[in-house]
């Protein structure tokens, strides 16, 4: 028989603050990422589960990287404080000088510059034309609900990704995906492979290689999300670093078996090689329980483009290709400078009005070309709800622009502006 189920250490999340006649978002907090393990995440909220017995003795938890408040029973033997207080334990990898940790997901740029992502649906994100194509799906987090999606509080993340690899000399057309922890290549799953070559051996057009220090069939428990809140970002030796006009990946070195670029995050990863790009994926998670909307996918991906030749279309190189736009919802310069304009194809978007935050848009790739099955999209959907289009926030830059990081306000406010604009007839 299993043990009891300890009721009094279940977290209970409140959109709310005020509710019991109590405000929860009053006062001191504990920080969720230090409580014991033991403590985990109701699948109630606490509206669900109602306010029978629920009293001021109760203690109050923050997600210091959602900002979700939760209450629980049973007072855990740690001191109440806030986010910005000190004696916090910082995760394993952090992020490079200047840039900024956030639960959206990031994206260095060709150019060098830091934009983080939000969007709902798929999403072009590295190809370069007639060789390659890589696209993204992005879902909102399970706890986002309509209003909250509304004002800004939803985080996205790219739950799934589809690679089209097309036919060239002594090689037919291969397509990948990767969602959950499989990987299928022409729609078989191939994830207990930890080598794959296709095309001409002396030439191949694609490889695939386990890149990461575990194997992708080993059972993964779950992990608080978090404590992975700053390893998307890159350390200094793994940034793609602009050298004589190309583009070219420094990466640390490190033993074959000790783990790829996004080591902090996954033991399970992949290096897809194709003669015009790499690309490496970090496979990550599974999170929480009611943390990901697990009907579209129990892990989410992290990718690092390199290697490249040609010229690349998609968000990677966004800020150059004419796939961003800046957000006319926020640059609204009507002074003739072009400011409120994307500059031509090859020339850097133009610098935001205010400070160091640059509104960027980029639409959702068109049903007739997306790359995922037609049921795998309908699961996806079904789960993650109407496309929306891609917006991005640009960063301070390592040394290259000054200023204050932008105030979790802003960052609502950002995410808001999307989901208004997505409901705008």
């Amino acid at each position: 028989m299993g043990g009891a189920v300890a009721w009094d250490k279940k977290l209970f999340y409140t959109p709310a603050c005020t509710v019991c006649g109590i405000d929860w978002c009053e006062g001191a907090h504990v920080k969720r990422w230090a409580l014991p393990a033991e403590y985990t995440r109701a699948e109630r909220t606490l509206q669900e589960r109602g306010c029978d017995g629920v009293d001021a003795s109760w203690s109050r938890v923050l997600d210091c990287t959602t900002d979700e408040v939760f209450i629980v029973e049973t007072a855990p033997a740690i001191a109440a404080e806030s986010c910005d207080a000190g004696g916090w334990a910082a995760p394993p990898s952090m992020p490079p000088p200047g840039a900024q940790a956030f639960d959206d997901p990031h994206i260095r740029t060709l150019s060098g510059h830091q934009f983080f992502l939000n969007g709902v649906g798929v999403f072009d994100y590295a190809t370069v034309p007639g060789r390659i194509k890589t696209q993204v799906y992005m879902c909102p987090y399970k706890p986002c609900t309509a209003k909250m999606m509304a004002s800004g509080d939803c985080l996205t993340f790219i739950q799934a990704v589809a690679i089209q690899v097309h036919a060239s000399a002594g090689s037919s057309a291969h397509m990948v995906i990767l969602r959950n922890n499989s990987l299928r290549v022409d729609y078989v799953d191939r994830k207990a492979d930890t080598n794959l070559t296709f095309g001409p051996r002396a030439v191949p057009a694609m490889t695939i290689t386990a890149s990461g220090s575990g194997s992708a069939t080993a059972p993964q428990t779950r992990v608080e999300h978090e404590s992975l809140a700053n390893c998307h970002v890159l350390p200094t030796a793994g940034q793609l670093i602009p050298k004589d006009g190309m583009h070219s990946l420094k990466i640390a070195e490190r033993d074959s078996n000790e783990g790829g670029v996004w080591k902090e995050c996954t033991q399970n990863e992949w290096t897809i090689s194709t003669p015009v790009l790499s690309i490496d994926v970090g496979v990550i998670g599974p999170f929480e329980e009611g943390f990901l909307r697990e009907e579209a996918s129990d892990r989410t991906f992290n990718l690092n483009v390199n290697h490249i030749k040609g010229a690349v279309k998609g968000i990677v190189n966004g800020d150059k290709n004419g796939l961003f736009e800046l957000d006319p919802m926020y640059n609204d310069v009507t002074d003739g400078s072009g400011g409120g304009k994307l500059g031509a194809e090859g020339a850097l978007v133009p610098e935001g009005p205010h400070g160091n935050v640059q509104e960027v848009i980029a639409p959702n790739v068109p049903k007739e070309d997306v790359l995922f099955p037609d049921s795998v999209m309908l699961k996806m959907d079904a789960a993650c709800g109407p496309q929306r289009a891609l917006s991005a926030m640009r960063l301070a830059d390592d040394n290259k622009r000054m200023g204050e990081p932008p105030s979790a306000e802003r960052i609502r406010s950002w995410r808001s502006r999307g989901a208004a604009r997505a409901t705008k007839p």
